[in-house]
C-alpha cells in the first residue's frame, strides 16, 4: 500500500469545514480544509479539501504533512502543491485557490483514536508559504456514536496495537535483540511493554475525554444566543459561558468563521503573541412558533 495513502487519511480528514489553526507563516489564506468523511474512517478512503485566496503568486512548492497520535509521529510524507495536490499553477495573487486530496487509510489504523495533523507549505524556492495544524479521530467502518469515542484498551486488536508499536519504534529509532543489538530486550518484550503503556495512556485520555474534550460555550443575549467550541479569558469577559445554549434557541440563523490568536483572541492578529486558530461561531434564535408557544 502506498505510504502516502495511509497517511494523510490519519491527518487530514467531512463536508463541512474542520477547524484548524495557523501555526506560522499563511501566504495561502487558507480559509477552510473540508474533510470527507470527518471523522475519517480505517479501512476508508479519505478526501481533504482546502480553500484560500493567497497574497503572492502560486508558482509550485511542496506541502509536508507530519502526522501524530500519542505523541509519537505516525508519518511524515511530502506532496507537490500542483502534480499532487491539483492546484491551479500558476495561481495569481488574490485569485481563489482550491486543491483537493484523496486516500486510502490503512484499515490497521486504531479505531478512535487523535491524530494531530500538521502541513508545512514552501514554493520552489523552499521559502514558507503556510503552516496549518488541525486534531481529527479514526471512526469505525461502521458508523455509530461509541465508534468515535476512544477504544477502550482491552478492545485494541493486535494488528492496532502492531501498527502503533512500529510507528514508536520509527520515531524513536527503537532497536531489540531481533535487530541484532546485544542487550536489548525481544521484539516480544517490546510489544508487551508497550500494550501495557498503551493501556495506562488510554484508560487516562478515556477520562479525558470523557469529561473535558470539546468543550462547546455560549453566550445569551436577549433572544439570541451564540455557541464556539473556543473559550479563553477574553470570551470569558464577554460573558460566554460552558454548555450548550438553551434548548429554546432551536434555528442557527447564522455561522461565522474568525481567525483569532490562539488564547489570546482580543489580541490583533497582525501582532499575534501565539498560533492563529480558525473558530466558528454560530448564531441561534427562536423559531415564530416556538415564541407563540411561550406567549400561550
Amino acid at each position: 500500500m502506498n505510504s502516502k495513502l495511509s497517511l494523510l487519511l490519519v491527518a487530514l480528514a467531512g463536508v463541512s469545514a474542520h477547524d484548524f489553526k495557523t501555526c506560522a507563516t499563511d501566504h495561502l489564506g487558507l480559509t477552510s480544509i473540508t474533510l470527507n468523511p470527518d471523522p475519517p474512517v480505517a479501512g476508508g478512503i479519505l478526501s481533504a479539501a482546502f480553500a484560500g485566496v493567497p497574497d503572492q503568486t502560486l508558482t509550485g512548492g511542496t506541502a509536508t504533512l507530519k502526522v501524530s497520535a500519542f505523541g509519537i509521529t505516525i508519518a511524515t510524507i511530502n506532496f507537490d502543491l500542483c502534480k499532487d495536490m491539483g492546484a491551479t499553477c500558476p495561481n495569481p495573487k488574490g485569485q481563489a485557490f482550491k486543491a483537493a486530496l484523496k486516500y486510502q487509510i490503512p484499515s490497521a489504523a486504531p479505531k478512535g483514536i487523535s491524530a494531530t495533523c500538521k502541513v508545512t507549505v514552501v514554493d520552489t524556492a523552499k521559502a514558507p508559504l503556510g503552516c496549518y495544524s488541525l486534531t481529527t479521530k479514526i471512526g469505525a467502518s461502521t458508523v455509530s456514536p461509541a465508534s468515535f469515542a476512544i477504544a477502550a484498551p482491552a478492545q485494541r486488536t493486535e494488528t492496532e496495537v502492531e501498527f502503533l508499536f512500529d510507528a514508536w519504534r520509527r520515531h524513536f529509532k527503537v532497536q531489540f535483540s531481533d535487530d541484532g543489538k546485544k542487550g536489548a530486550p525481544s521484539v516480544a518484550a517490546g510489544i508487551k511493554a508497550f500494550t501495557h503503556n498503551l493501556k495506562r495512556v488510554e484508560a487516562t485520555n478515556g477520562h479525558f475525554h470523557a469529561t473535558m474534550h470539546q468543550h462547546t460555550y455560549h453566550q445569551t443575549a436577549g433572544n439570541l444566543c451564540y455557541e464556539v467550541a473556543y473559550t479563553d479569558k477574553h470570551y470569558t469577559s464577554l460573558g460566554y459561558k460552558r454548555g450548550h445554549c438553551a434548548s429554546k434557541f432551536n434555528s442557527v440563523l447564522a455561522k461565522t468563521k474568525s481567525v483569532i490568536c490562539d488564547g489570546h483572541s482580543e489580541a490583533n492578529i497582525k501582532t499575534c503573541p501565539t498560533s492563529h486558530r480558525t473558530i466558528v461561531i454560530a448564531k441561534k434564535g427562536i423559531k415564530a412558533a416556538t415564541i407563540m408557544d411561550m406567549l400561550a
